[in-house]
């Protein structure tokens, strides 16, 4: 099972004028919320004072900042909430739940992963691989070019490194009962395998220290190569693009209506039991198995158009951004901090803790891929509906920041929304003013917001972290 790898991401900010508690969760310092009412209230509505469209060029020392943007979510300016979250703990019964929700009746088996399997079966379960694939007329180099069958090649792969790794005083016995296992590096996973419409997929969930950047990821592939569809499909694996002008790529449009995918994703949501999340984007995607020359050109097998539907977690029918697996998981808890004199310090801090990302991919053949990265819940809704600071104050905050560290900028979209910030050892959803570079995922390492703004008190939120810029 390959884990996703991550960078950057996340959103900018919003500006609110709020109600302040203080909480204490399971220990955790105590986060303080701004309580003081603002210039405006409730009766003036807020959001007749916010523009739907914002055109304006700024030409600076460092280039021309270009804000070409819609305003987006205003219609929630006046009743946006604040809520105290914690980072969720999956039990042994969330795991099964979801492994039954997932495979097959009656499938589901729980697995030790190779490394922990001994040497005698491990050659057997080569051995096995390798009658598999001859009984289905390949051979091992030509399965990989059957995408239904590629993931024999990948499996066949990890067990040869882990016969090739082998470490006596690593073997478990398997019971075949649910168990976490321990690994080297903190992680604790726990596999199971079964069938979805009788083809083998894999399970694993995994969790380390309370704050890991991995902590509680759960997701479940076949083994095909996936990317983002927009200027190009970037293959998160290889760094390898395959042309949106590819002749398998236009033969394999998806006969699915955008719609159409965000009911199955919800439906498959629900069938897990998985509440309070809400979808938070839509996006086209590739899946797509290829193989590569010895120059490294991309020669694509097969390609299946769909669609990525994100979810983002819900208070009171707003919504955090959708946020990609890669940045979710990837998200970097570096605390920069603004001098006096305009630089910025960075400092590495101690938890990696990513954002909480739910991503589902839908194509014509169903569900191909789900991915649940850094699962929270709400452990106390502070305030249900908060006042919020002036927008204009906030635009020129923006502007201001925008004006300092960026070069060449485009800002097409300015939305409203939930944020997921850290204080200390304490989290919290707040709202906040994202201000984007685009509406599209078109690289499944790039942040798009440009500046995150606290929509309480107006400050800068750093996006790589989630923690507010002192």
């Amino acid at each position: 099972m390959t884990f996703i790898r991550l960078e950057k991401i996340f959103i900018l900010g919003l500006c609110l004028c709020a109600a302040m508690i203080c909480l204490t969760a399971c220990g955790r310092e105590k986060i303080v919320y701004n309580t003081e009412e603002t210039e405006n209230n409730n009766e003036t509505p807020l959001q007749q004072e916010i523009p739907e469209h914002i055109e304006e060029v700024i030409n600076t020392e460092r280039g021309k900042i270009t804000i070409d943007a819609d305003v987006l979510n205003v219609q929630n300016f006046e009743k946006l909430p604040a809520a105290t979250v914690v980072i969720k703990d999956w039990s042994e019964q969330d795991i099964k739940n979801y492994a039954e929700a997932v495979f097959d009746k009656g499938s589901v088996e729980y697995v030790l992963p190779f490394w922990c399997w001994s040497m005698d079966d491990l050659m057997d379960e080569e051995a096995k691989v390798k009658e598999q694939i001859k009984e289905l007329g390949f051979t091992e180099e030509t399965v990989a070019n059957h995408p239904e069958y590629g993931y024999l090649e990948i499996k066949l792969l990890d067990l040869r490194f882990s016969i090739q790794s082998h470490d006596d005083s690593k073997v478990l016995e398997n019971d075949g009962s649910f168990q976490w296992i321990s690994a080297e590096d903190g992680r604790m996973t726990c596999q199971a395998k079964g069938t979805i419409n009788g083809q083998e997929y894999g399970m694993l969930a995994e969790k380390s220290d309370e704050d890991s950047r991995y902590s509680l990821s759960f997701f479940q592939v076949k083994g095909e190569h996936y990317a983002e569809d927009d200027t190009g499909h970037f293959d998160i694996p290889g760094g390898r693009w395959l042309s949106p002008n590819s002749v398998v790529y236009n033969h394999n449009e998806c006969k699915l209506s955008e719609q159409e995918a965000i009911n199955r994703a919800q439906d498959f949501i629900n069938q897990m039991g998985i509440q309070d999340m809400t979808v938070s984007g839509v996006y086209q995607a590739l899946r797509y198995m290829y193989n590569t020359d010895e120059n490294g050109n991309v020669d694509a097998l097969q390609a299946l158009n769909g669609y990525y539907v994100y979810f983002g977690r819900a208070l009171q029918g707003c919504t955090t951004p959708a946020i990609k697996p890669y940045v979710a998981a990837y998200c970097y808890d570096t605390i920069k901090t603004e001098t006096e004199g305009g630089s910025i310090e960075y400092s590495q801090g101690d938890s990696h803790y990513g954002y909480e990302s739910i991503a589902v991919l839908v194509t014509d053949n169903g569900i191909e891929e789900f991915c649940y990265l850094n699962p929270m819940e709400v452990s106390e809704e502070l305030v249900e509906q908060s006042k919020v600071m002036e927008f204009g104050k906030i635009y020129e905050i923006a502007k201001e920041y925008l004006q300092i560290h960026k070069m060449d900028c485009e800002i097409d979209t300015i939305r409203l929304c939930l944020g997921r910030v850290k204080y200390e050892d304490s989290y919290a959803l707040i709202p906040v003013w994202s201000f984007e570079y685009n509406d599209s995922f078109d690289s499944v390492e790039w942040y798009p917001q440009a500046v995150l703004i606290n929509a309480i008190d107006g400050s800068l939120i750093d996006a790589d972290s989630g923690r507010p810029m002192n």
